[in-house]
């Protein structure tokens, strides 16, 4: 009879072996990326923290400081600090007001003809606007008072011309009042217009501008007179010496 234990169905196997697993360690880049930008949050979070607990103590500082200037204020200070900037600010507008007198009485001199003579001068100022220019004008004819207002129309400080009060003298009247400037003047036989003009200068036309080298005025020296009964006893002396 044939052995029945080689013919069965269930086929033969060997004994089993163990199968070793092999673990990935590959790191991918997204999770080295996360990994970085956690740890950067973390730091930037404690960054945060510590950055606001400086401003804190600052700010804590500061409201000290602020307190105790408070405190020290003095209403007094402030009044003369007020005060003080107040009269800066006048001076200011002084020197920024400022003319120059001599401009006006060179561009007076400038455009004042030759046959024309300035009687009498007055010089006003209108606030910090302008100056008002009066004078009494004596010429020769009707024509020079003409050619004097045409001068100074033409002046480049001069803003507003008027000319008023124009009239002619006779020969008479004209001597007289020669002879009670000048008793010994020498009588001109012409006739003479008197008239009155008055002239506008804005301040800004004539500003006052700064000499570059500034001004020195040295002080007279002042020598004191020698006693003659000084300079005697000085000889005296002098002699007792030889």
């Amino acid at each position: 009879m044939a052995d029945l234990s080689n013919n069965s169905f269930i086929p033969k196997r060997g004994p089993a072996k163990r199968r070793r697993e092999v673990m990935s360690r590959q790191v991918y880049v997204f999770t080295l990326i996360s990994y970085v930008l956690l740890f950067a949050t973390l730091l930037a979070t404690g960054g945060v923290f510590f950055y606001g607990q400086y401003i804190d103590k600052e700010w804590q500082s500061q409201v000290e400081q602020l307190n105790t200037r408070i405190s020290s204020f003095s209403e007094a200070d402030l009044q003369r600090v007020l005060e003080f900037d107040r009269r800066l600010q006048q001076a200011t507008d002084r020197v920024e007001s400022s003319v120059s007198i001599v401009s006006v009485l060179k561009a007076l001199e400038a455009a004042t003809a030759g046959t024309v003579q300035l009687e009498d001068l007055s010089l006003t100022r209108e606030m910090d606007s302008e100056y008002m220019l009066a004078a009494a004008v004596n010429t020769d004819t009707f024509d020079s008072t003409i050619f004097q207002r045409d001068l100074f129309t033409d002046s480049e400080i001069i803003a507003d011309v008027s000319v008023m009060d124009v009239k002619a003298l006779s020969e008479a009247d004209a001597a007289q009042e020669r002879l009670q400037e000048d008793k010994n003047a020498i009588l001109n036989q012409r006739s003479a217009v008197d008239f009155k003009v008055e002239l506008t200068v804005p301040i800004e036309a004539i500003p006052y501008v700064p000499p570059d080298a500034p001004i020195t005025v040295s002080a007279p020296v002042v020598t004191s007179p020698v006693s003659p009964i000084a300079t005697t006893t000085a000889v005296d002396v002098n002699d007792n010496d030889l």
